[in-house]
C-alpha cells in the first residue's frame, strides 16, 4: 500500500480500499492527479474501467502505475497509448491488465489487485487474475 491509499479494514483478514487519502501523485516534484490519467485511459479502445495509483519509486518518489479492465488488450500497447497522450511528467510506470470483476464493482477489483500485485513486487505490466 502506497500513502496515497485510502484502506477500510472490515475484519482482519480482509482489507477494502474505499479511495484515496489524496488525490495527487508527486513524482519527481510534479504534481500528477490520477484521474487526468484515468480519463485519458477511458479513451482507449477496449478499455472499460481503469484506475492509477502512485507506487514508490526510488528515482521518483512515486510513479503512476494504471490497474484496466481491457479484455484482450495487450498492456504494453495501452501504456504506449496512454503516454503518448499525457505530458511527460504523466507517464505510466506500467499498465496490469485486470481479469476478474470483483462483485463489489470494477474498481474494488481494480483495488483488490493492486494489493495483490503489491504484495508480489510485481508491476511490470502482468495480468492479474
Amino acid at each position: 500500500m502506497t500513502k496515497t491509499s485510502l484502506v477500510l479494514l472490515a475484519g482482519f483478514w480482509f482489507p477494502s480500499f474505499v479511495g484515496r487519502a489524496k488525490d495527487m501523485i508527486i513524482s519527481g516534484g510534479f504534481n500528477i492527479y490520477p484521474s487526468d490519467i484515468e480519463a485519458v485511459l477511458l479513451t482507449l479502445p477496449d478499455v472499460v474501467e481503469a484506475a492509477v495509483v502512485g507506487v514508490a519509486s526510488d528515482a521518483w518518489g512515486e510513479t503512476p502505475v494504471a490497474f484496466v479492465v481491457a479484455p484482450g488488450a495487450d498492456p504494453e500497447a495501452l501504456r504506449a497509448a496512454a503516454n503518448a497522450k499525457v505530458g511527460k511528467t504523466q507517464r505510466l510506470a506500467a499498465v496490469v491488465l485486470v481479469v476478474k470483476r470483483s462483485l463489489h464493482g470494477v474498481r474494488h477489483g481494480v483495488r483488490a489487485a493492486w494489493l495483490r500485485n503489491c504484495r508480489r513486487g510485481a508491476s511490470d505490466g502482468a495480468e492479474v487474475r
